[in-house]
């Protein structure tokens, strides 16, 4: 589908294929049992996988004229060659001196292939254009900004070890109580302390399970900064790594998600505001 949406005219064909898809992911995702609770983490990041491939084929299906990049003003036709990508433009990025390279995945695989990837994997919506106004949330510049490449990979470097070791230590704390962090689960609450330490303890361990969930999201970008920008030599931009966003400083849960994810979340850009309130009443009901 993500190939589809970088080729012209294929509006038609990505909604003959839609219904085919979404059978498809929905079976893989949800249609093995066998439930292990040792397992749970990993079954939540299937069915977060299968949702986050669902709205991106809903959205590469319903955009018409198909996925464009900036400064492009049509696509290439599907029984055409495409043009070596040019990399992915940020108008709020500011200038950097590290040198342009080729990557190990513009070596080894064709332009579509490429390309393919490259709109499949843009979650924030970078350089395309229909989510160019209003969209997008960039980082403020850094001062000063990166000028090397080493400067980069020392900083993301330090950044991952920093993190790693903060969920590491939150981890130890959940293992440190009885029932907590254990696949059987547990309460918060210890029936055995006195009301003070009790709520002071449940106070603890839901403040250490905002940072486990923050370090763990940046520990899994950082090592995806690091993969792309010291194994696959791709060009970073001068703004990252982008730092977390204050939770304690966030109005509303929407809008901290909608930061710490850098753009609108992509069921708001299929649904639409008031169809996607309709839906999360829907499952609420349900649920």
């Amino acid at each position: 589908m993500g190939y589809l949406a970088r080729r012209r005219d294929t509006h038609t064909i990505r909604l003959l294929l839609l219904p085919t898809i979404l059978v498809v992911v929905i079976h893989g995702t949800y249609g093995y049992g066998g439930f292990n609770r040792e397992y749970a983490f990993y079954t939540w990041l299937r069915g977060l996988a299968g949702l986050s491939t669902i709205a991106m084929t809903l959205d590469f299906t319903f955009t018409h004229e198909g996925r464009l990049k900036i400064g492009e003003s049509s696509l290439t036709p599907i029984n055409e060659q495409s043009p070596p990508p040019s990399p992915v433009s940020s108008e709020s990025s500011t200038s950097s001196n590290v040198p342009p390279h080729e990557s190990v995945a513009e070596r080894s695989l064709p332009p579509w292939a490429l390309d393919t990837l490259e709109v499949c994997s843009t979650l924030r919506g970078i350089g395309l254009e229909r989510l160019r106004q209003g969209r997008i949330i960039v980082p403020h510049p850094r001062n000063p900004p990166f000028t090397t490449l080493t400067h980069f990979m020392r900083t993301s470097i330090i950044s991952f070890i920093k993190n790693y070791l903060i969920l590491d230590l939150c981890l130890v704390v959940f293992k440190s109580f009885p029932g907590i962090g254990t696949p059987l689960g547990g309460s918060i609450y210890l029936s055995g302390l006195p009301l003070f330490h009790r709520h002071t303890v449940a106070l603890l361990l839901s403040i250490f399970s905002g940072f486990t969930l923050i370090s763990g999201f940046n520990v899994l970008n950082g090592a995806a900064t690091l993969a792309g920008v010291g194994l696959l030599r791709a060009v970073p931009l001068p703004n990252g790594p982008r730092s977390s966003i204050i939770p304690g400083a966030a109005d509303s849960p929407t809008r901290f998600l909608d930061k710490a994810s850098g753009t609108k979340p992509l069921t708001k850009n299929v649904l639409g505001p008031r169809r996607l309130l309709l839906v999360n009443a829907l499952l609420a009901n349900l649920g």
